[in-house]
Formats: C-alpha cells, sequence, structure tokens
C-alpha cells in the first residue's frame, strides 16, 4: 500500500473541510469553511507534501 500524506493546515477552531476536489494534474483543491473567517480554496500538493495556492472567497 503506497504511503499516505497528511495535510496539516494552520486554520481557525471550528474550521470545517467543505469538499475536496482532485485535479487531473494530481493537486488536490479542498474547500474550508468557517472558523469565523471567510470561505477559503487550499490547493494542496500531495506529491509535495505542501499547499501550492489559496484562494479567499469573500469576508465572513
Amino acid at each position: 500500500m503506497p504511503a499516505q500524506a497528511a495535510l496539516v493546515v494552520d486554520e481557525p477552531p471550528g474550521t470545517a473541510v467543505r469538499s475536496v476536489t482532485a485535479r487531473a494534474d494530481g493537486l488536490l483543491a479542498v474547500a474550508l469553511t468557517g472558523g469565523g473567517v471567510a470561505e477559503r480554496i487550499i490547493v494542496w500538493d500531495p506529491a509535495a507534501r505542501r499547499i501550492t495556492a489559496r484562494l479567499v472567497l469573500g469576508q465572513p
């Protein structure tokens, strides 16, 4: 079985994962909500084990 990469993000308490979408290039788009901040999407590269982008969608 292949090794699994853990994603640890510095998000405020109360943050929840709204959805995860696998992209054709292997990256994961993770939609986050809650925590008293605006909804946001992070793009994660599991192979490199790093966040490659953050998109803030609006104000809380």
